[in-house]
């Protein structure tokens, strides 16, 4: 009897044990699926494209040239970036918009996956902006963005730039969209 006691004991004692370990890899998994939530956080370049009414976003870019002969375009890249703006300037570069006829340009870049923006302008329109005005506009789409309002942020951060564009850029008679108004995807 003492035999089967003491295999009773182990039995028991060895039952705990996975017991443990089963509720310390609950636990495991419960940590990594935090962890997977916050990565979720980071949105694959797809979804945030099907999160974006492009018509709309084409709409407010088409109404804001339509008043001005500053060109406004807006790339969605698929690429990580560490640094936005210094991938914006290349981008502005290769996309021809340093060769508007004002220097009038302005690239706002989106990389949904390393969860940054940038809003470039030429020096045209660099030159004539108040102190501030990128800031301010990129602390604008920042919070729509956050809110999880992607199309509001890129069509209020368009709205921004045409009446800035508009007071030092109007349309004049006869004037050509130099640049096509559709979002440029970087694939």
């Amino acid at each position: 009897m003492l035999f089967r006691s003491v295999d009773l004991w182990d039995r028991i004692i060895r039952r705990e044990r996975r017991l443990v370990r089963g509720i310390l890899r609950g636990w495991r998994t419960i940590r990594r699926g935090r962890c997977e939530r916050k990565l979720v956080t980071r949105m694959k370049t797809r979804e945030f494209q099907k999160q974006v009414d492009e018509s709309q976003v084409v709409r407010a870019i088409q109404e804001a040239e339509s008043r001005t002969s500053g060109e406004i375009r807006v790339l969605i890249t698929r690429h990580v970036t560490s640094d936005p703006v210094a991938d914006a300037r290349t981008s502005f570069h290769r996309l021809g918009m340093d060769r508007t006829t004002d220097r009038n340009g302005v690239l706002i870049l989106i990389a949904p996956e390393s969860r940054s923006f940038a809003v470039f302008g030429d020096d045209g329109i660099h030159s004539r902006v108040p102190d501030g005005f990128w800031g301010e506009l990129a602390q604008g789409m920042a919070s729509r963005c956050r809110a999880g309002e992607f199309t509001a942020a890129i069509v209020g951060a368009v709205e921004q730039v045409a009446k800035i564009l508009r007071r030092h850029f109007p349309r004049a008679d006869g004037g050509t969209n130099e640049l096509p108004d559709a979002i440029v995807r970087d694939d």
